[in-house]
């Protein structure tokens, strides 16, 4: 269709000089009259244009549109635009993950709460309702001690262990028959050695049950 307009040239005005071009409301009406058609006459133009790619509907369809950014927020239902973006609902723009600025998924299984039963612990650990339960557990004393109960050098004697008292004379285990005492005599005596005066009689032997004597020199 072509635009019904023929353009006037040659125009002149009074700086010019004659002939001066004259112009009359009527001209003017039919100036605006031909702008206003040949607007028109370019919008049918592209319409037809784009309805004959579109099967000649008229309408431009989404995949007849070119040049789109790779990912555009669109779908049959809101569900599907935000999955076209990776986008979630409400202000959150996180994604499912397992690093520490993305989501953990909302089926993760949590562990429970670490409790003493629970936890692993080395096999004997100072525990206990009470510090002497504690220090059970691990065999431990009061105070700053860390012996062991036992008979060697290195260890404690139990406190009820029995000590006898300090040797004397007369609690230590001897012969029936000593010689001793608080002199050389009662030594001697202890032992049946008896010290007779000069010219005294000096036992040598028995006979019959009967001491013998003979006379000291």
């Amino acid at each position: 269709m072509e635009i019904e307009f023929e353009p006037k040239t040659g125009w002149r005005n009074e700086s010019q000089g004659p002939p001066v071009t004259k112009l009359f409301a009527e001209d003017l009406t039919r100036y605006e009259s031909g702008i206003l058609r040949a607007q028109e006459m370019a919008v049918e133009a592209f319409e037809a244009s784009a309805g004959a790619g579109a099967g000649g509907t008229g309408d431009v369809s989404w995949d007849d549109v070119s040049d789109k950014p790779a990912f555009i927020a669109a779908g049959a239902s809101k569900a599907e635009a935000r999955t076209a973006i990776g986008a979630g609902t409400g202000n959150s723009n996180l994604e499912l993950g397992t690093t520490a600025t993305t989501a953990m998924p909302g089926n993760t299984a949590i562990p429970a709460a670490a409790t003493w039963a629970n936890i692993n612990k080395p096999a004997v650990v100072a525990a206990g309702a009470t510090e002497a339960a504690a220090r059970a557990a691990i065999g431990a004393g009061t105070g700053n001690s860390n012996l062991e109960l036992g008979t060697t050098a290195t260890t404690a004697l139990k406190g009820d262990t029995v000590i006898p008292p300090a040797a004397t004379w007369a609690n230590i285990g001897k012969p029936a028959v000593v010689a001793a005492g608080a002199t050389i005599k009662a030594a001697q005596e202890a032992l049946g050695i008896i010290q007779l005066a000069a010219g005294a009689p000096v036992p040598v032997g028995t006979a019959a049950g009967a001491l013998i004597f003979v006379r000291n020199p």
